[in-house]
């Protein structure tokens, strides 16, 4: 259907300049290249206008949808006027003018199109939608599994965000003795701030995100703020609305952790962060799905290493949810050391049921079972990491 739509709307588009030729020789101009080059320039002058104000102005401004209708609705408007210069029939003339009343109804209604059509696009219930400057916010909400999702790409499901959230800082905010300064690149959620505050030694954490509407979201939509246990609202924290790379590069101030925080995709800002990494540290759960995701991201450093970053290196694996008691995890276990060899960690973290009671505890596992063997784990995580060399 959309190969024949984009077909037709191609064909279209090619008969554009033959008909405005044409008609001018109706008006008695004769089609010489003088004439034609003006209808060049006036076509090509025009798509550089557009292609400018549509992604500047009026997606910003009005979304995707809205943009669109304005667009069309424009476009059928001025073909209206010139019809009645050109003595049309009254049919197509009455045809034309529903088309422009409906695309102007439908602007109007833009809004509530564009909430059904996403109804039918997400499986879950859509509980909030908005076209920020940037980028399409979208929360989802069925049966307590709370889930973002950024121009279509899934930022997180409550179901399994602490998991990756905890590892992510646990990593590194053990790898560093009381850190107290911490920077966070990303995580407007607010979601990574929260594991971040468990840790009684920092004493202020920023939090850098380029979306204004993003981390207000996360401040104060009921939902997002009960998940990230209002963290940002939080006197510890501070939100610096602007691009990361330039945060950086200005700022002179010195951090004991900088996490960055992607999106769990493979999209543009997870190349951004390889871009920017000298190293990556892959937590990967023990099972065999999660082995396919992993040859995918694998590529991805690959490509990264050989066209932006190519001082980017894979600092190890780490192998986590690990039941030994069950013959699909040992396995799983012996094929990632088969294929990564010794960049697998020697520590790896057992699945066990201490995690999810520090989730709920609102403390990092470290804090919360001291003695507990998932506690030991990451400590001698932060232990092997330092002895390899990758941290400072």
């Amino acid at each position: 259907v959309f190969g024949g739509i984009s077909l037709t709307i191609g064909i279209l588009i090619g008969l554009e300049i033959p008909l405005l030729v044409r008609t001018f020789a109706a008006f008695g101009r004769r089609s010489t290249s003088e004439l034609l080059g003006k209808v060049m320039a006036i076509d090509y002058f025009g798509s550089l206008v557009a292609s400018l104000v549509f992604p500047l102005v009026l997606l910003p401004q009005l979304g995707l949808m809205r943009g669109a209708y304005l667009v069309g609705a424009l476009n059928v408007l001025v073909a209206v006027l010139v019809l009645l210069q050109v003595r049309t029939p009254r049919r197509i003339l009455w045809a034309a003018t529903a088309a422009v009343v409906a695309l102007v109804g439908m602007f109007a209604a833009a809004n509530r199109i564009e909430r059904s059509v996403e109804a039918l696009t997400y499986n879950d219930p859509v509980v909030y939608y908005e076209q920020t400057a940037y980028q399409k916010v979208v929360l989802t909400d069925y049966q307590n599994d709370l889930r973002m999702y950024l121009n279509g790409q899934l930022q997180f499901s409550s179901l399994d965000e602490a998991r990756y959230h905890e590892t992510l800082s646990a990593s590194a905010m053990t790898s560093v003795k009381d850190p107290a300064h911490v920077l966070v690149l990303g995580g407007g959620d607010g979601l990574l701030a929260r594991e971040i505050l468990r840790y009684p030694s920092v004493k202020d954490v920023t939090i850098v995100d380029i979306d204004p509407d993003v981390t207000e979201l996360a401040r104060s939509n009921r939902l997002l703020k009960d998940l990230n246990k209002a963290s940002l609202s939080d006197p510890r924290v501070r939100v610096v609305n602007d691009d990361a790379f330039t945060y950086v590069r200005d700022s002179d101030a010195a951090y004991d952790v900088v996490l960055i925080d992607c999106q769990p995709s493979l999209g543009l800002l997870t190349v951004n962060a390889l871009t920017a990494a000298h190293g990556v540290l892959i937590p990967l759960e023990a099972e065999y799905f999660a082995m396919r995701g992993v040859a995918l991201l694998t590529e991805q450093i690959e490509r990264v290493q050989e066209r932006l970053n190519p001082r980017l290196q894979t600092d190890g694996v780490l192998l986590t949810m690990v039941d030994t008691r069950t013959l699909h995890s040992r396995e799983v276990a012996n094929s990632v050391r088969q294929g990564f060899g010794d960049t697998v960690y020697t520590t790896y973290i057992s699945r066990t049921v201490k995690f999810p009671d520090a989730t709920i505890a609102a403390a990092p596992i470290t804090l919360y079972a001291p003695s507990h063997p998932g506690s030991v784990a990451y400590r001698q995580l932060a232990r092997e990491i330092v002895a390899r060399g990758q941290c400072a």
